[in-house]
């Protein structure tokens, strides 16, 4: 009975039959896997392609190099680079665009141009800043560093590779150009007209029929080690697997790449338009102290418990310089709607739908006949403030009065490019008098010159051999004696016998047009013959502002001492 027992029965193998024969596969399969193998599987990506002709020399691009420095650099001539240009942008597919050149690329250009025997090449001739056509400018809201070069009718392809390092020049002391600030004031490079011509000579990297390419030759490798490819490849790039082997790959060759021509958006400045309607009269009324809600809508609790809702982009609402609230309505609004703002002291004014400036003025001095005041177009004001005179005749001039202060703002809008801006330090002269010159150009954007630092500007002390100097007397002798004067005191009490020394006044005039007129009128003591341009001016006239603007129209100015 015990024997029995322990022998298996028929129906036991059978039913250990299946699981033995799982158990034998799952050990076949685990002796299959890459993981028991002797040597993992490995993947080669290889290019292949024949080359005919030796490598070309190659340029590893280095940090704040550009396309025209570089070829420069190389010996091409501004009229060769033109003529080149296609054959440089064939050697460089790999490279998506030219003008915006990377650290670590590799440049392939052709050999040097061929000169005649004899002729050397020509000289590279250093720029300065100051022989650098530029400029000045005022940032605004919003404004980048490319932005505003386009708007100065700067080709978009040359900007990276020429202008931002012209900028550079002009504004050693913007050390992050990616982070304009709002009222900072820099010179901007103007566009050369050489350049356009350098620009239409760039053709299209796709030509008609098939796109060609030269490619730099690859390196293929075999083994282990890795394939360099002459530059990243495209995203469209796919891997072809060989399908009779697991251990080689090639990579399919990618398309020919089709780049965009360089177009330009703005040829010259000329085909830009002036600011109108709001922008316009926006950057007016700020310069005059108004301060304009921002965002695009606005929405305020009324004492009834209902609630005013302003567009700002349709009805702008600002604060005036003497503190009230503003809506400027274009456009009709309804009897409850007026009601609701005029509950919470915002004051309506109605403006002409095109926003023009003078209207809109007048509309504000309508609503705010004593605080506002436009002068009458075509009349010569004349202001004495602080022992100064002032007359000007310009298109828009306006009185704002707040508290006990008057100020008064000139709009002098530039006509054409080619006209010359206000002289440096003028505005700030005016601001002592309460005076504000809102300079724009002729794009009706802000402009003007940047103020001196008041260190930078050498304020003359009356020393009696400095005036003589100065005024280059051919019969010196005979005016002062055998010995010179030794005080001032004695040298003025000598000028003044000879009639050399006698009151009057500095004025500086500045005209543009027929309808901007500007002279300013300085109390001084003339010194020497009848036309000299020698001056004597009391101290309370020695702001370096208006010393600096003195020598710019031609002065020479001395300030006296507390004594006298």
């Amino acid at each position: 009975m015990v024997l029995k027992k322990m022998m298996p029965t028929r129906s036991h193998i059978i039913m250990k039959t299946p699981v033995l024969l799982i158990l034998g596969l799952c050990l076949l399969t685990s002796l299959c896997t890459p993981a028991f193998s002797e040597k993992p599987l490995r993947f080669f990506f290889e290019k292949t392609a024949t080359t005919e002709s030796a490598p070309l020399p190659a340029y590893t691009v280095r940090s704040g190099d550009w396309l025209i420095k570089i070829l420069v650099q190389h010996g091409y001539t501004q009229a060769e680079i033109a003529r080149m240009m296609p054959a440089i942008q064939d050697l460089n597919p790999h490279i998506a665009d030219l003008n915006a050149l990377r650290p670590g690329q590799a440049l392939y250009l052709p050999p040097p141009p061929a000169r005649q025997p004899g002729i050397p090449a020509p000289e590279k001739k250093a720029t300065s800043p100051s022989s650098l056509l530029h400029k000045p400018y005022v940032v605004r809201a919003g404004d980048t560093l490319t932005s505003v070069l386009q708007q100065q009718g700067i080709p978009a392809a040359l900007i990276y590779s020429k202008y931002v390092a012209q900028f550079k020049e002009l504004n050693p002391e913007v050390n992050n150009t990616d982070a304009l600030r709002a009222g900072q004031h820099l010179l901007l490079p103007l566009v050369d007209p050489a350049d356009l011509g350098l620009i239409a000579a760039m053709p299209t990297r796709a030509t008609s029929g098939k796109a060609t390419s030269v490619l730099p030759p690859p390196v293929s490798v075999t083994g282990t080690r890795p394939v360099l490819l002459p530059a990243p490849w495209p995203a469209n790039a796919t891997l072809a697997l060989n399908a009779t082997s697991t251990h080689n790959a090639t990579l399919a060759e990618p398309p020919a790449p089709v780049h965009t021509p360089f177009i330009p958006t703005n040829a010259i400045s000329s085909t830009l338009q002036p600011d109108t309607g709001l922008n316009y009269v926006r950057t007016v009324l700020k310069q005059m102290r108004f301060t304009f809600v921002s965002g695009d809508e606005e929405m305020y609790p009324t004492p009834g418990g209902a609630w005013l809702h302003v567009n700002l982009h349709e009805t702008p609402l600002a604060t005036t310089p003497w503190g009230k609230k503003i809506i400027f309505c274009p456009i009709p609004k309804s009897a409850d709607w007026t009601a609701k703002a005029a509950s919470l002291g915002m004051q309506l004014c109605s403006v002409p739908a095109d926003w023009a400036l003078p209207a809109t003025l007048t509309a504000l001095a309508r609503a705010y006949p004593d605080q506002l005041r436009v002068w009458e177009q075509g009349r010569e004001l004349s202001l004495s403030r602080k022992a100064m005179g002032l007359t000007v005749s310009a298109p828009l001039i306006c009185i704002v009065q707040q508290a006990e202060q008057q100020r008064v703002h000139i709009l002098w809008s530039r006509h054409s490019q080619e006209e010359r801006p206000l002289p440096q330090d003028l505005p700030e002269v005016l601001h002592t008098l309460d005076v504000h010159i809102i300079e724009l150009d002729h794009l009706n954007s802000l402009s003007r010159l940047p103020a001196k630092p008041r260190q930078a500007v050498y304020v003359p002390q009356a020393a009696p051999l400095d005036i003589l100097r100065t005024l280059r007397l051919e019969n010196a002798e005979q005016i002062t004696g055998p010995t010179l004067p030794t005080t001032l005191g004695a040298l003025l009490h000598v000028l003044r016998s000879h009639d050399m020394l006698r009151q009057g006044v500095a004025t500086m005039n500045w005209a543009a047009g027929t309808d901007r007129r500007l002279s300013l009128h300085v109390p001084t003591w003339l010194v020497g013959p009848a036309g000299s341009k020698v001056i004597l001016i009391d101290r309370r006239f020695s702001e370096p502002a208006l010393v600096s603007l003195l020598a710019q129209e031609g002065y020479s100015c001395f300030v006296l001492p507390p004594s006298f």
